[in-house]
């Protein structure tokens, strides 16, 4: 077990994307999910949030792309967010605005984004039950014509399934924290239960076996 944990991190840093090795959550399938998300969010107009911003690598990109739109981060953890403010003022990205918030109890008003982004998040939520309080909350800042953007681990996915179920094993900095695979029905009931609808729907890897794709990425609006 020692052995896998000391191999893992060179492991993870051998498949992390070039223009993120070295940061927070910058793992093959991470920077995968970042860089799709940054394509379906160019061209848009309006207000951007993004929920659990980490080292800030998809915000920036979201800023750097969409200069004209005001980006928003929020992070529980104070120290990501001075650091992604402190490299928002170094890449002198005049746009984006980070706040330490809880994504759970959103600090504000009601249908004030265009585009609510949960990235590299939700395989970290322990019970379906938080998962159903975190889409609620997330639907209530996105606007009517608006678009929330998420991820999750096809639990449908051998790979995921297994690599989660066995991550104590050779990832010592979990600490504690969930790893948690979910399949798409349950999901879109969930949406259902708080008024949302997929409106788009993309996978990631396996193409012609989209069923059992290691991503599934949602686009959902108010219904």
């Amino acid at each position: 077990m020692n052995i896998l944990k000391k191999i893992y991190p060179f492991l993870y840093s051998f498949f992390s994307h070039s223009d993120e090795k070295g940061e927070y959550s910058s793992g093959y399938w991470q920077g995968l999910t970042r860089k799709k998300i940054t394509e379906i969010c160019s061209g848009r107009s309006g207000r951007i949030l993004e929920i659990g911003l980490g080292a800030g690598m998809l915000l920036s990109k979201l800023a750097s792309q969409n200069p004209q739109r005001l980006v928003y981060g929020i992070d529980t953890n104070i120290d990501f967010c001075n650091y992604v403010a402190d490299k928002s003022r170094n890449l002198r990205l005049e746009n984006m605005r980070i706040l330490t918030q809880d994504a759970y109890k959103l600090a504000f008003k009601d249908g004030v984004f265009e585009t609510v982004i949960c990235v590299n998040f939700i395989y970290n939520i322990a019970t379906l039950k938080e998962l159903k309080r975190l889409l609620e909350e997330l639907g209530r800042v996105c606007k009517r014509s608006g678009s929330l953007i998420f991820e999750f681990r096809n639990a449908r996915n051998p790979f995921f399934v297994l690599k989660y179920k066995f991550a104590a094993c050779y990832d010592s900095t979990l600490k504690g924290l969930t790893l948690r695979c979910h399949k798409l029905e349950e999901i879109e009931q969930l949406l259902k239960e708080v008024g949302l609808a997929v409106a788009r729907k993309e996978t990631l890897g396996l193409p012609f076996l989209k069923m059992f794709a290691p991503i599934i990425i949602i686009e959902a609006k108010k219904s």
